[in-house]
C-alpha cells in the first residue's frame, strides 16, 4: 500500500443530497476530504460549481478522521482519503470499490522556519543525520504524521529522538510550533500535487 496516494470513493448506499437545498436547476452534492489537499479540492469545487447545476458541501477533516466518519455511518456522496483508507472503507462495504480513482499524490517534506539552515537531506543516511540533529521535530496526528512515525522507526529514530517528538494536532499547529520555538525546530509534513 503506497500512503502517498490519494483517491476518491464512491460511498456505498443511500445519497447524502438534502432535498431542501435543491433547487430546479442546482444539485448539491456531499464531500468529506482529507485536510491536506483542501487548497487543490477547493480549486476544483470552484471549477465544478461555476456550471451553475451543482452545488458542493465540502467538510476537511484529517484523513484518519475521513474514515472513522464513514465507518461510523456519516454520509457523503464523495469521499478522498488515502489508498489505505479507502481500503479500510471499501473492506467494510462503505465504499464501492467501480467509483474509486487516484486524483493526486502526495510527498513527504522537511518543514523549517524562514532563514533555518537547511540541512543536507540528498540521502537517506544524510536525512538520518539531519533528524538526530533537531531539538524539536513535530509531525501531525493526521496521515502525513502517521507515515512520518513509520519514517522514524524504518530509520530507527524513535528511540532517540523520542524526547525530542512532539505529535500535534494538525499542520496548523506543527508550523506555529517552528515559527515560535527558538532552536532547531522542524516538522513533516505532506507535500500534495
Amino acid at each position: 500500500d503506497d500512503p502517498g496516494r490519494w483517491g476518491k470513493g464512491i460511498p456505498q448506499g443511500p445519497s447524502r443530497t438534502d432535498s431542501s437545498r435543491l433547487t430546479e436547476a442546482t444539485i448539491s452534492l456531499r464531500l468529506l476530504s482529507a485536510g491536506s489537499i483542501r487548497r487543490g479540492v477547493t480549486s476544483v469545487i470552484e471549477l465544478f460549481e461555476r456550471s451553475g447545476e451543482t452545488r458542493v458541501d465540502a467538510d476537511f477533516t484529517s484523513a484518519p478522521k475521513v474514515q472513522a466518519r464513514i465507518l461510523e455511518g456519516e454520509l457523503a456522496d464523495v469521499v478522498i482519503a488515502s489508498t489505505k483508507g479507502l481500503n479500510a472503507l471499501e473492506k467494510e462495504s462503505r465504499i464501492l470499490s467501480k467509483g474509486r480513482t487516484v486524483v493526486g499524490r502526495t510527498g513527504m517534506a522537511v518543514a523549517m522556519r524562514k532563514g533555518a539552515t537547511i540541512p543536507d537531506l540528498s540521502s537517506t543516511e544524510a536525512f538520518r543525520r539531519a533528524m538526530l540533529e533537531v531539538d524539536l521535530l513535530a509531525y501531525n496526528q493526521g496521515s502525513s504524521g502517521i507515515h512520518a512515525a513509520v519514517v522514524l522507526d524504518q530509520l530507527g529514530l524513535r528511540e532517540p529522538l523520542d524526547s525530542k517528538i512532539r505529535v500535534v494536532q494538525n499542520g496548523a499547529e506543527m508550523f506555529e510550533l517552528i515559527t515560535s520555538l527558538p532552536g532547531r525546530v522542524v516538522g513533516l509534513a505532506n507535500i500534495t500535487n
